[in-house]
Formats: structure tokens, C-alpha cells, sequence
């Protein structure tokens, strides 16, 4: 008797399935929809190059929120620090002075009022108004910690005139400010972005509020030129201006305060620190405005070469050669 062969069985091909692969979600600088809306543009405008400052456009205020922090590390460990018997007897004064909260409070108060002197004197781009006003804040918070808790101690419920109570810790402080100002310093350095369409120069800020921004045609453009920085040749950025003849803020330091002169006789003691704190010096220098030039952007050679592309064909003599080649055409 023959056995009956049982065929194999045959596996069935599955039919390629045609479902669409996952896209990849583009960066919003180069979605149409966001550039519409964030630079205004019109039916026929194209963004050809978009661009924004450095992470290390602002540096400078990167160091003043490390120093910041560096201040009150030193104030709320100095303490421990000295303890040995390789120390010196001022740094065992000075760590005995500075041990308790009120030492604290005494330490961190003069070296950030030294702090924001030296910011202002240097006449960086990191002395404006903005900055001033929060190393101030930053060197009174302890002092009116330490009069609240004093309010506090005459109140039924020992609660002082803020609502909450906090023991003051330079070091723990000192970190949150830091962090704060270094957080706040990358959320304005995000808070600008330019664009180079097919008509015109494109400059925006949306810092809290989303700013009309500033628009330049080419034809309006004088020259373009680049601002060159130690610190940006080492790391690869610098600043293009789009030169229309009144861009740069020519930096007299109107807004510097007088240490000097016949009203401080009128003022207090705290109105002369202030003054002296706030104290900068005169200096006329060119200082581009992050608002209305390609500030400290990477890619720069690449920017440079499209901006003087666009300049040249919007120009009078590029306009020409457009005109006498359509008039070739024309004719062959």
C-alpha cells in the first residue's frame, strides 16, 4: 500500500501594506504657516534664511548668573570653610563675622552692591538698565528677609509682613537667583528671530507680548557689514548689519546716574549708595541693537553672502541688468 504524499503547504504572501511612514515634524522655523504669522509675510513673500542669536550671544549675563551664585556659595560656606588650622587669622575673622544669619545677610549684601558696581563700570552689554535692577534686587532680598522676621517676632502669630516665612540661606538663594537670571537670559536670546525673504529684511522679538518687529527693504540698505568680537571669532558667531544710516545706538550712557555733584548734598545716605552703585562711565561706542540686526549668529558667512545677493539685485544697477536681460529675450 502507497502512502499519499501530503503536499507542503505554501505560505501565503501577505500584501505590502501601504501605510504612509511617519513624518517627521519640522522644525517651526520652517513650517509656512508659523513664518506667515511670525513675520507678517505677504501672498508672493518667500523666506529664503531664517536665523537667530547664538546660545553665547549673551554670555555676559551667563557669567553675571554664575558670579551671582559663586557670591553666595562663598558667603554660606565660608564658615566651614576656615576651619583648620592652616588658615589664616583674617579669613577665621572673616568666617566667624559672616558664620551666623546676620553675617550672612552682611556678606552677601556688600559683594553684590560690588558686583553691580562692576557691572556698571565695565559698560557691557550686560550693564543695561534691566540687569542693574535685578543684581539690586538680588542684593536686598536678605535684607528684607531679615526685617520681616524681625516684624515677625512682634506679631501674636509670628507672622511677618510677607506670606510666607523663610529662613534665609545664602547659598540655597544664591543658586535660585543664578538659575532665574540664566533661565530668563536663554528665554531672551529665543525671543528674537530674522528672516531674509525674496523682498525685504525681516527683524522680530516676541518677548511677553508679539512685537510688529522691523521691516527693511533692500533698497533702503546702504551697506552690509559685519561687527567682529574676540569672543565670537573663538566660537564662531558674529553681528551683520544691515546699515540703513541710523541702526546703531551710539552709546552715551544718557541713562548713567551723577555720583557727583551740588544735589547729592540733598540726598540721604541710601541715596548716595544708590547712586554710586548705579554710577556708570561715559563712553561713546557703536553698539548694535539685537532688535534690528542679525545679532551674534552663527552661520554668518552663509547670511553675509544672501544679504548682499538680495542687496545687489534690488539695487539700481541690479534692477538694470534684469531690464536688459528681458530686453534680450525679447529681441533673440
Amino acid at each position: 500500500m502507497s502512502e499519499e504524499e501530503t503536499p507542503e503547504p505554501v505560505e501565503e504572501e501577505t500584501p505590502p501594506t501601504n501605510e504612509p511612514e511617519p513624518e517627521k515634524e519640522e522644525p517651526k522655523e520652517n513650517n509656512r504657516e508659523f513664518l506667515v504669522n511670525r513675520f507678517r509675510l505677504t501672498n508672493d513673500e518667500e523666506v529664503l534664511m531664517t536665523q537667530k542669536p547664538s546660545f553665547f550671544a549673551f554670555i555676559e549675563l551667563h557669567i553675571l548668573a554664575l558670579l551671582i551664585i559663586g557670591i553666595h556659595i562663598l558667603v554660606g560656606q565660608l564658615h566651614s570653610m576656615v576651619d583648620g588650622e592652616n588658615v589664616s587669622i583674617f579669613l577665621k575673622i572673616l568666617g566667624f563675622i559672616m558664620g551666623g544669619q546676620i553675617g550672612q545677610i552682611t556678606g552677601v549684601v556688600a559683594l553684590m552692591l560690588a558686583l553691580t558696581w562692576l557691572n556698571r563700570m565695565l559698560n557691557t552689554p550686560g550693564s543695561g538698565g534691566w540687569v542693574t535692577t535685578y543684581l539690586l534686587f538680588v542684593t536686598i532680598s536678605p535684607i528684607l528677609l531679615g526685617i520681616d522676621e524681625i516684624l515677625a517676632a512682634f506679631t501674636e502669630d509670628g507672622q511677618g509682613v510677607m506670606p510666607f516665612n523663610i529662613d534665609y540661606n545664602a547659598t540655597t538663594f544664591g543658586i535660585v537667583f543664578g538659575v532665574i537670571m540664566s533661565a530668563f537670559t536663554v528665554f531672551y536670546q529665543r525671543s528674537f528671530l530674522y528672516a531674509i525673504t525674496n523682498h525685504r529684511v525681516i527683524y522680530t522679538q516676541h518677548l511677553f507680548i508679539p512685537g510688529d518687529g522691523r521691516r527693511i527693504l533692500y533698497e533702503n540698505i546702504n551697506e552690509v557689514r559685519i561687527q567682529r568680537t574676540l569672543l565670537g571669532t573663538f566660537l564662531g558667531y558674529m553681528t551683520i548689519i544691515t546699515d540703513t544710516g541710523n541702526q546703531m545706538e551710539m552709546v552715551e550712557e544718557g541713562m548713567s546716574v551723577s555720583a557727583g555733584g551740588a544735589s547729592d548734598k540733598k540726598k540721604g545716605i541710601f541715596g548716595k549708595v544708590f547712586a554710586f552703585v548705579t554710577y556708570q562711565r561715559t563712553r561713546k561706542i557703536e553698539r548694535p541693537d539685537p532688535k534690528i540686526c542679525f545679532y551674534q549668529v552663527r552661520n554668518w558667512r552663509a547670511t553675509e553672502t544672501l544679504l548682499n545677493e538680495m542687496h545687489q539685485k534690488h539695487s539700481q544697477s541690479g534692477a538694470l541688468k534684469d531690464l536688459q536681460e528681458k530686453l534680450e529675450s525679447a529681441m533673440s
